[in-house]
């Protein structure tokens, strides 16, 4: 323990105060000896300044609370703002400071003041009032403020390029975390080959059949069977249930009618439909689809091959089974591009399902893993930190649910995907067409569409359970949908008691106007679309964000190992040219298909590393922002309502012919949002 304004030894009397600080985990943030901390007591209009000091040379270390003993303030009285101030002796130190606490302590009582700090302390004081918390509007240190984020205007800038999403120009020093190693995906992946002894193949090696794949799963301390291997995964019952459970669970739509490009007849497909007529399953809402579309036309690789931009169609038996019919693996019908269906070859219907999952794996990846998820919660933790002042009630919300994104991104996501990296060596799609399918999603990208559950499963007529009963990720989506809508509008209503005190918000109307704004985020169909006029936009908004950054990423991020680890059952990469006829293949012919054995030790790896991270998706669930009376009930009444969904999705899992516990808050693999929050 250090010491405040006495001796080291001096420390058998009472203290009237304790003063505990505690340093972020994050690289550069203590190491040096002493600060100063001003205590003011509002109410009598005094102020005292301690010099914070140790017994040692360094006391602020990175990790660290350090308490401090007060003396000789016997009647000042509450503590309801700080000034605090590092060593003006070293300014080459740069200090994050988490928070600091001061104890009140006199005969009767004892209590305490908090004051989250979440900030780099540089070289100037900083006021903070007890919680930190309060709009811009009832700011006592308005030029503190306004300096504060003049200088995260600087430092977290946007960079353009032509037709892509825009990004963050360079990664600020405030983002860099001491354990940035945790999200550097290559030094992982080097360290993982090392510790388990995995072989680096010299020439590329294939596989003889599946059951040499799948004995990469049965050395025991090495890799975990991925859940795939405990079903029947080259069934066709399998192959429905990945697109109400999978990496992809978003793409399935209701079909109205057959597409005039898909080669699909009552002829082809009846001996699948239970004595029903394809129209009759059409209009009792028995037929499915998925239509990857916007892989049309895309080349890859040196050889400019054409990958495929499969449909397929499924059906909802009686039985409530989801059941494919017919695959067809390109958009254009032709002699070469064959339907084809379950009665085909085994080998050959087979290997067009993996076709067809390898060319969803693509669109999960690119689009809805990369885009829609990293790189849009990317452009919110920009417009955030620019527009928001760390003292913010919106900023105090939504920070532990964006505060990696920016680290996780730049070690993590964009290393994976450039030229010359880990995607262009070890998938099917080059990290070059990835960027061009980037590109062409991010043409048509609709924020609310992409982001809004709801809205996204009645635009493809899925929301009623009364057209599919079992739909894992629809019916926990929705649930832990309504606990996060539940908590952001306590907040918001308790902070913005009136729509005209949320429009004379001048930050968040910032932030607002900048997430549609040119040469800023670029999104289109935002609620409130340029302003929060209503309490009820904003509520919309902030209940995306915090679903997209735990939730949604969950769904996406968390399968990947079950599902792509045994290479098979949903393939990162296939090789050569999809089949353009039905001819009777054999496992042999298969695989030559899949990768080779470099290739998927690569993918085994990489996915064991995305999927079992520590961190509960893209939020940190030990990040605490918020203390303040309105805040920290709300906060509490959320956890409660987590702990009942987990509690539903636990029975339901019990119940459910599919197995789905990637949502469970209290699932122990990892989860979206832990309870321990």
């Amino acid at each position: 323990m250090g010491n405040g304004n006495s001796g080291c030894l001096d420390f058998f009397d009472v203290p009237n105060y304790i003063i505990s600080i505690k340093t972020g985990d994050t690289k550069g943030a203590g190491l040096h000896s002493k600060a100063e901390v001003t205590l003011i007591n509002d109410e009598r209009k005094e102020k005292k300044q301690i010099q914070l000091s140790g017994c040692c040379v360094t006391v602020f270390k990175k990790g660290r609370i350090n308490s401090f003993n007060i003396y000789k303030m016997k009647d000042f009285g509450t503590i309801n703002r700080i000034i605090v101030e590092k060593n003006k002796e070293q300014n080459d130190v740069e200090w994050y400071v988490e928070r600091i606490t001061v104890r009140h302590i006199d005969e009767e009582t004892e209590y305490e003041t908090i004051f989250p700090i979440n900030r780099w302390l540089r070289n100037r004081p900083l006021v903070v009032s007890e919680f930190d918390i309060c709009l811009p509007q009832h700011e006592a240190s308005s030029k503190q403020r306004s300096s504060e984020l003049n200088i995260k205007r600087v430092l977290y800038g946007y960079q353009k390029s032509n037709h892509r999403p825009p990004q963050l120009r360079s990664m600020p020093r405030d983002e860099v975390f001491s354990n940035f190693y945790k999200w550097d995906i290559m030094q992982k992946r080097s360290e993982t080959f090392r510790v388990y002894q995995i072989p680096e193949y010299q020439k590329p090696k294939n596989w003889s059949n599946f059951d040499e794949i799948e004995s990469l799963f049965k050395e025991r301390g090495k890799f975990r069977r991925p859940n795939a291997l405990d079903k029947d995964w080259k069934s066709d019952q399998h192959f429905g249930a990945q697109r109400l459970a999978g990496c992809n669970s978003r793409s399935l739509k209701l079909c109205k009618e057959i597409p005039e490009n898909f080669a699909v007849t009552n002829e082809s497909v009846e001996d699948f439909l239970e004595g029903f007529s394809l129209n009759e399953a059409i209009k009792n809402k028995k037929i499915f689809i998925v239509d990857h579309s916007l892989l049309n036309g895309l080349l890859n690789g040196e050889h400019q091959q054409l990958i495929p931009s499969p449909m397929a169609l499924f059906y909802l038996n009686k039985e409530d089974i989801l059941l494919p019919i017919a695959i067809q693996l390109y958009q254009e019908k032709s002699d070469a591009n064959p339907l084809f269906i379950p009665s085909d070859p085994y080998y050959t219907w087979l290997l067009a399902k993996m076709w067809f999952n390898n060319a969803d794996a693509v669109y999960q990846r690119a689009c809805l893993l990369s885009t829609s998820n990293h790189w849009v919660l990317e452009l919110i933790t920009i417009a955030m930190n620019r527009q928001l002042s760390p003292s913010h009630p919106i900023y105090r919300l939504l920070a532990p649910y964006l505060r990696l994104v920016l680290a996780v991104n730049h070690f993590e996501m964009f290393p994976l995907l450039s030229p010359g990296g880990w995607v262009d060596n070890n998938t099917t799609l080059t990290a070059e067409a990835t960027f061009q399918l980037i590109n062409k999603f991010w043409e048509k990208y609709n924020f609310e569409e992409f982001t809004c559950l709801k809205m996204e499963m009645e635009k493809n007529d899925i929301l009623d359970a009364e057209i599919i009963t079992e739909y894992p990720y629809r019916d926990d989506g929705l649930i832990l949908y309504e606990c996060i809508n539940g908590f952001v509008s306590q907040i918001v209503s308790g902070f913005y008691e009136t729509e005209n005190i949320l429009q004379d918000d001048t930050e968040i109307q910032g932030m607002a106007a900048e997430l549609v704004g040119k040469d800023f985020c670029e999104f289109k169909n935002v609620p409130g679309n340029g302003k929060f006029e209503t309490r009820l936009d904003l509520i919309k908004f902030l209940t995306y964000v915090i679903y997209k950054s735990t939730v949604e990423h969950a769904s996406l991020n968390l399968p990947l190992y079950d599902e792509c680890a045994f290479v098979p059952n949903y393939p990162l990469m296939l090789r050569g040219k999809p089949p353009t006829n039905k001819d009777a293949l054999t496992e042999s012919d298969i695989m030559q298909v899949l990768p080779p054995k470099h290739v998927t030790m690569e993918i085994i790896v990489i996915t064991k590393l995305l999927s079992e991270r520590d961190t509960s998706g893209l939020a940190d669930s030990k990040a605490q922002y918020l203390y303040d009376p309105i805040s920290k009930p709300a906060r509490e009444r959320f956890l409660g309502a987590l702990r009942e969904t987990a509690a539903v999705i636990t029975v339901r899992n019990r119940k459910r012919r599919i197995y789905y516990d990637y949502l469970n808050p209290a699932s122990k693999r990892g989860s979206m949002i832990a309870l321990k929050n």
